[in-house]
């Protein structure tokens, strides 16, 4: 926040200048717009907005936070001349959760990056995401339980977090998995399942939450209904259409 004040006051950021936040979720926001306003500056201030305790499943509302953050964070919304979300259904969580509407934030579609790892594929099933009480694991192991009193396929299960050490790792076993597994209850975007499915995974998940949007197409209803579509694309593999954003660059134009 200091370095982009002095950047402010010593004329290195101009009218004509955006500054871009990663993560619009910072207090700072609202120091800058202050300096901008009441300085009559004329740069934008705009960002990507990934969470918040308008999801009752995340961190900072675990941690208490919507007790006393939630004026704060209607201001950070409001100091940004242009938010970008992922998907419509995160736009309408904040806007049901504030009871505001908001022409700020649009919705636009985030690349998410995937290395070009061709592997043969093996019979994997993985659940790709951190072991976060909010992604449910313990459905992970209840599904394999399930799964084996119904078919006898030889597969191997595997928890990604509990087998790779780093970033490498996790893509070149996603490269030779053919199933990704989701049971999330809290999930924006869902950047696990998407690489996930740039690797060649079939990626199935809840019909539920930003998935509606993201994967229409691999959205599952019960565990029942899991474990047939888990058994099919074991035994019938096709190697599924990857996650494109083409149209990342309209967020330049937003700006």
């Amino acid at each position: 926040g200091i370095e982009i004040i002095n950047a402010i006051e010593n004329g290195i950021i101009t009218n004509e200048d955006t500054l871009f936040f990663l993560d619009l979720w910072n207090p700072v926001v609202c120091n800058i717009k202050y300096i901008k306003d009441c300085m009559g500056y004329k740069f934008k201030i705009a960002g990507m907005l990934h969470a918040g305790t308008w999801d009752s499943h995340d961190f900072l509302s675990a941690k208490g936070l919507g007790k006393w953050s939630k004026g704060l964070e209607q201001s950070m919304i409001e100091c940004a001349d242009k938010i970008i979300v992922a998907t419509h259904f995160h736009k309408n969580m904040i806007e049901n959760y504030f009871k505001k509407s908001f022409s700020n934030i649009v919705v636009e579609k985030y690349p998410v990056f995937t290395p070009n790892i061709k592997q043969e594929k093996e019979n994997i099933v993985v659940f790709p995401h951190r072991l976060a009480k909010e992604k449910q694991p313990e459905l992970f192991d209840q599904l394999i339980k399930e799964y084996q009193k119904k078919y006898n396929d030889k597969i191997q299960w595997i928890k990604t977090k509990d087998v790779w050490t780093n970033k490498d790792e996790y893509y070149k076993l996603l490269a030779k998995s053919k199933v990704a597994v989701s049971f999330a209850l809290q999930e924006t975007f869902g950047i696990a399942m998407l690489e996930s499915l740039n690797l060649g995974c079939i990626p199935l998940a809840p019909n539920r939450l930003s998935y509606k949007e993201t994967l229409p197409n691999y959205l599952y209803n019960t565990i029942d209904e899991l474990i047939d579509k888990i058994h099919y694309n074991i035994n019938n593999y096709k190697t599924p259409s990857s996650y494109h954003v083409t149209n990342f660059k309209n967020i330049l134009k937003l700006l």
